[in-house]
């Protein structure tokens, strides 16, 4: 097996897993299929849908031919398929009936007769609602079972998944991750158990799981997330670093009558028009799928439910080689209220997402901030870092904060930098010397002039209006800018269309702490002698 990842942003990748059958280019969906009997036939799903990759559960097979429905063969043969193809061992079925008749060995040695390309251990789902204890057992039990996969495996050419156990208990989670890791033989990790959690849109506790599994989980590790197959949620998961997935909702759905948006699920029932324009919605009215029998209502069903997760997956991947992915999540947390808690639960990681988002992406583009969420985003945590870390200017004596006005402030403040040394290098009053020029306001908080060209700093676009939640990074970064540098003069512009009241206060507040002399101009950008006569007398 290898793992070449090819673009990233956040923690979302852009990859290629190459197995014996062929490249899996990720993030991928795998459609669960029934091994007897599918909605859609594996013929149409190939050809139709341009989908190369499918899952299927062994156990289920294995069940098949106990009852004389399948004859063992490749699987690969039993679904006339020649793409990538992986087998599931029965954990779904644990978690949903409890106890089933496959053990850890048997499920190793079908899987292998199956000729898998990737294949999973049987794990232990660590359920909701188990103590401590009980859930410890579950991770024991899947790393047992990972075990004994080194000790019985015979082939080299299956890739082989460790799910991570321990659900709710982080500290579990980490333990098994760790220890996972480390079986030479485990190639492809998964997460463990995430169904419940979907359900039950325990989105925020979901965030806190994977997030821990990927930052004990080596760089290069692909990583799997069980049962995960709506649209509303899968770019979240791409963007916490989730490259495959599976499920069966498409069918499930459709058997439910449920239709599937980008931003939702609505009953067929409760649809006056088809917001879509795949093959189903533009043949049919809402009132002909209704009319038509169950069987055949709910294979159309099925077909459009399976479109608009294909199509969510090419947005994702656009999103990722555009650089764009957390406006696409952004975007999405509106969709549903336990969805925008799970965005703002990235706060709690934003420093962990700094550290994987790559700085320099395939597409160049300005980035777009709308609200307060978006000081989350890896471009403003990165910032300040710099800040922190890389900024000092000790020769500066006299801060002028100049407000976020786009392209007008970026002007005024070039325009005011160029006159004032030349000025400087024509006098020699000292007031003049050591001005330091900085624009200030959301989304950076505090751009010195000096990195203005420094990506994105001005390649950004905002609301005009800004909620006053976004203001507390100038405050942050102010903050930092007064303990590494040495002002004892400093002018501020103050434009109440550019920043509120309130923040204003709470700037002139930390400056007056510092013992800063300090002058406020309301409204207006000065003319380069107002600003001189200023300094010089302060």
């Amino acid at each position: 097996m290898s793992f070449e990842i090819v673009d990233r942003d956040l923690m979302g990748r852009i990859g290629k897993l190459k197995t014996k059958s062929g490249v899996l280019h990720t993030p991928a969906f795998f459609p669960v299929i029934d091994p007897v009997k599918n909605i859609i036939d594996v013929a149409s799903i190939k050809e139709h849908f341009k989908i190369k990759q499918l899952m299927i559960n062994s156990y289920l097979i294995k069940q098949a031919i106990e009852r004389g429905l399948l004859h063992m063969n490749d699987v690969h043969l039993l679904l006339n398929f020649d793409g990538i193809v992986m087998t599931d061992s029965g954990a779904y079925q644990i978690l949903s009936y409890g106890n089933i008749s496959f053990n850890p060995e048997e499920a190793i040695i079908f899987q292998e007769k199956l000729n898998s390309d990737i294949s999973v251990i049987l794990d232990i789902p660590t359920l909701k609602t188990y103590t401590k204890v009980e859930a410890e057992k579950t991770v024991l039990a899947t790393l047992n079972n990972a075990m004994i996969l080194e000790q019985m495996k015979t082939r080299d050419d299956i890739i082989w998944v460790g799910p991570i156990q321990g659900g709710k208990y982080l500290d579990l989670v980490k333990e098994c991750t760790v220890k996972m890791s480390q079986f030479p033989s485990i190639k492809m990790y998964g997460v463990g158990g995430p169904t419940q959690y979907m359900k039950s849109y325990a989105f925020e506790d979901l965030v806190d799981i994977i997030m821990t599994i990927k930052m004990s989980l080596p760089k290069d590790g692909p990583l799997h997330l069980f049962g995960a197959g709506h649209p509303i949620l899968l770019p979240f998961l791409v963007a916490l670093g989730c490259d495959t997935f599976d499920s069966a909702s498409y069918a499930l759905f459709a058997k439910d009558d449920r239709y599937m948006t980008s931003y939702g699920t609505i009953k067929l029932s409760n649809l006056k028009y088809l917001p879509c324009f795949c093959d189903v919605c533009k043949k049919y009215e809402v009132n002909d799928l209704l009319e038509m029998s169950k069987f055949e209502r709910e294979k159309l069903l099925a077909k459009h439910n399976l479109w608009i997760i294909c199509n969510e997956m090419n947005q994702i991947k656009q999103a990722i080689y555009e650089g764009r992915l957390w406006e696409l999540i952004e975007v999405k947390a509106k969709s549903h209220p336990r969805l925008f808690n799970a965005l703002l639960k990235l706060k709690k990681y934003r420093f962990i997402i700094e550290k994987y988002d790559p700085i320099i992406k395939s597409v160049t583009r300005g980035i777009f901030y709308i609200s307060s969420e978006g000081l989350i985003r890896p471009e403003v945590t990165r910032h300040l870092l710099k800040l922190k870390k890389n900024v000092s200017f000790p020769d500066k004596t006299t801060l002028i904060l100049i407000p976020d006005k786009g392209e007008k402030s970026r002007k005024y403040s070039l325009y005011l930098l160029k006159q004032l040394i030349t000025l400087s290098k024509l006098d020699d009053d000292l007031s003049l010397k050591g001005f330091h020029i900085c624009i200030y306001g959301p989304p950076f908080g505090i751009i010195p002039l000096e990195l203005i060209n420094v990506y994105p700093l001005s390649q950004y676009e905002k609301a005009r209006k800004i909620n006053i939640e976004s203001e507390r990074v100038v405050i942050s970064a102010l903050k930092i800018l007064l303990e590494k540098n040495n002002y004892v003069k400093a002018i501020v512009l103050f434009d109440t269309t550019a920043i509120t009241l309130a923040s204003m206060k709470k700037i002139i507040k930390l400056l007056k702490n510092k013992n800063i002399k300090l002058k406020v101009f309301v409204n207006r950008f000065p003319l380069l002698n107002v600003v001189t006569k200023t300094i010089s007398q302060l």
